[in-house]
């Protein structure tokens, strides 16, 4: 069932995330990582915080949680569904800086409209037959993450199922052989999520972002689906607000950073 309004899917923006790194991690066969009573653990031991995290994390184990990623790496613990006291002091007592937040946004896709692309750039869907080397270069570039930690939820771990509703979807804009621009489309709960969106540095401005935002967000419209949700970077908000995005839900995290204090 399709969710037919913006304002009824503010709820579903940290459930949606929440469902869709479930189901991409289910994928991963790499070490550290274990189930959580509604969530996972991903514990990698890569210096950077988004290879060591947790998500959905339930208050018993939360102290746990927080122990066992309060290591000599970065590491985060998401909470979306809030942070009750007892997940604060937890989190707090292992070093962990915040609670942060990761504002959601969702837009009508009758309202969506194409911004399109300059000369010289093509979007495109990636297929089982696309090498995913190019789009895990990109979004490691674009987030300023690993590449070992960006390929963990990409297309060469994933898999880039090409039916037009496959519940995970990879796409990319590129500038002639360079891949420069990624997202990744989730349909699930009812809703269309864009995740992954980056542009690498010498290429933003262009509206390549905007793009390839837009594009799987349409295609899905053709699907049946009615709003559109993601979760949105200070850099990122503007490109949203232009493309028809308006505030809706929030994701808590806290962060820690060994050696900075947090």
């Amino acid at each position: 069932m399709f969710v037919t309004s913006p304002s009824d899917a503010v709820s579903l923006s940290a459930t949606q995330m929440a469902s869709t790194f479930k189901a991409m991690l289910a994928c991963y066969r790499g070490p550290g990582l274990r189930p959580l009573d509604d969530g996972f653990l991903l514990s990698t031991g890569l210096p950077d915080p988004f290879g060591n995290l947790a998500f959905g994390i339930g208050d018993h184990e939360v102290a746990a949680v927080a122990k066992e990623l309060a290591g000599g790496f970065p590491a985060m613990l998401f909470f979306p569904n809030g942070v009750s006291e007892a997940a604060l002091q937890a989190a707090l007592a292992e070093g962990f800086a915040g609670p942060n937040i990761m504002p959601g946004m969702v837009v009508d896709l009758n309202r969506l409209a194409d911004p399109g692309l300059p000369e010289g750039y093509d979007f495109e869907r990636l297929t089982p037959e696309s090498d995913p080397a190019g789009w895990v270069a990109a979004a490691a570039s674009g987030f300023q993450l690993l590449p070992e930690v960006a390929s963990i939820l990409g297309p060469g771990t994933v898999g880039a199922d090409p039916s037009p509703d496959a519940h995970i979807q990879y796409f990319q804009v590129r500038h002639g052989d360079e891949v420069v621009g990624t997202s990744m489309l989730s349909l699930r709960d009812g809703v269309a999520g864009m995740y992954s969106v980056s542009t690498v540095a010498d290429h933003r401005g262009k509206g390549i972002g905007a793009a390839v935002t837009a594009q799987p967000l349409l295609a899905a419209r053709e699907l049946g689906y009615k709003v559109g949700i993601l979760q949105a970077s200070a850099m990122g908000r503007p490109v949203y607000e232009r493309l028809g995005f308006t505030d809706g839900g929030t994701v808590n995290f806290f962060i820690r950073i060994p050696g900075s204090g947090s």
